[in-house]
């Protein structure tokens, strides 16, 4: 089965038009290097800097554009395996500053640069067998009125069916992999160092799924947001259906 990820369409417009600020920056800043550059009073030293600035700028003002095109034209990103490292580490950071100089909404901000990740993720490719894939779901999931203390592996989970929790255990994609339940972004990184997947699919909030996409690289991580119908960490919810869709991405 081929996997498409269709970035929202408001979500499309707002990276698209950071990446084109963005692209307009670099290349005003490599322009006025290249004058300091043509300047008598420039030092061939101060030269050869200055044009090793402006090669690192219109590099990035590429990887940028290659992102750029890839979203606004839906078209599969060029070099997205090569330059995933980039993309998470560099590109992701420069977005969310942007976004919060022209006062964007973090968390719209963030549910877009999940949706990119994914599609990054679904262009890499990569299949995994079952026991190297990894479910990670957030400890909110769980009714707050329950009183059994889960486990890290739900074991102790009474399966009374009045969270989501009951049917994600009976999910036949669920069965064939890891299952782990954090209380948040530092257990969750914890248990990926101690699991070692080859793959992650993730739930939580946004916050959390993009401090831990960028955290967890290598590791393909695909994200799912969490419904939140009582707001932050309280009665959380998710459809089974997306978590199959994002376990299926990994397996054959």
């Amino acid at each position: 089965m081929t996997y498409m990820i269709k970035i929202d369409r408001s979500n499309k417009v707002l990276i698209s038009s950071l990446c084109a600020l963005i692209i307009g920056v670099l290349i005003l800043c490599a322009f006025l290097i290249f004058e300091l550059y043509n300047s008598p009073s420039s030092s061939e030293y101060f030269a050869v800097l200055n044009l090793s600035f402006i090669t690192v700028i219109l590099v990035l003002a590429l990887i940028f554009f290659f992102l750029f095109a890839g979203i606004i034209f839906d078209l599969s990103i060029p070099f997205s395996c090569r330059l995933r490292s980039i993309y998470l580490k560099l590109l992701f950071p420069v977005l969310i500053s942007c976004g919060k100089i022209f006062k964007v909404s973090q968390e719209r901000l963030e549910q877009a640069l999940i949706e990119i990740n994914n599609k990054l993720v679904v262009l890499k490719g990569k299949k995994v067998p079952p026991e190297k894939l990894l479910l990670l779901v957030p400890h909110c999931l769980q009714r707050s009125e329950c009183n059994v203390k889960l486990s890290r592996n739900l074991d102790n989970c009474i399966r009374c069916g009045s969270c989501v929790l009951n049917k994600l255990i009976d999910s036949d994609m669920s069965k064939k992999i890891r299952v782990a339940m954090a209380r948040g972004g530092t257990e969750a990184r914890n248990i990926i160092a101690e699991e070692k997947p080859e793959a992650v699919v993730a739930v939580a909030c946004e916050r959390d799924l993009i401090s831990g996409i960028i955290d967890s690289y290598p590791i393909s991580v695909y994200g799912i947001v969490n419904d939140r119908p009582f707001g932050y960490c309280k009665d959380t919810c998710i459809e089974v259906k997306s978590i199959e869709e994002g376990i299926g991405v990994f397996l054959n």
